[in-house]
């Protein structure tokens, strides 16, 4: 078959790769967190972000993998999504980093620069947070 040709590939198919990557993936982000003491224990769970996140099953997948409440995370900012299709676990990265960024800006008095370092330090006082 030649690199022009189009090639017809089994949604079943795709699915079963996926779910190989994320089972992958959700045994390596275990295996870390009983390196650090924490397997089973985040209180709030797993939120899957991003359009990945959609895929059928992957709710309850991690939920066996992680033995952890597991949930799809939306955005819920009304600031930028009311009444917008926005409000998708496609765009909840994204929008985090922008409600972020603005935080830091405004905090700063510099509404046109991004100071990385404290972005930085604010991003792992978050994470700290989220732990037990």
């Amino acid at each position: 078959m030649s690199k022009t040709e189009d090639q017809v590939v089994s949604q079943a198919y795709i699915s079963e790769i996926a779910r190989a990557r994320y089972e992958e993936i959700l045994f390596h982000i275990s295996n870390n967190l009983r390196n650090i003491g924490k397997d089973g224990m985040l209180p709030e769970g797993v939120v899957l972000l991003g359009g990945g996140a959609k895929m059928r099953g992957l709710i309850e997948l991690t939920k066996a993998r992680m033995r952890l409440p597991a949930s799809l995370g939306v955005p819920r900012s009304e600031e930028f999504i009311a009444g917008t299709s926005i409000a998708d676990p496609s765009y909840a990265s994204l929008l985090g980093v922008i409600i972020l960024s603005r935080k830091y800006a405004r905090q700063s008095n510099k509404k046109t620069s991004f100071q990385f370092d404290s972005w930085i330090q604010s991003a792992k006082s978050l994470f700290s947070k989220l732990l037990p």
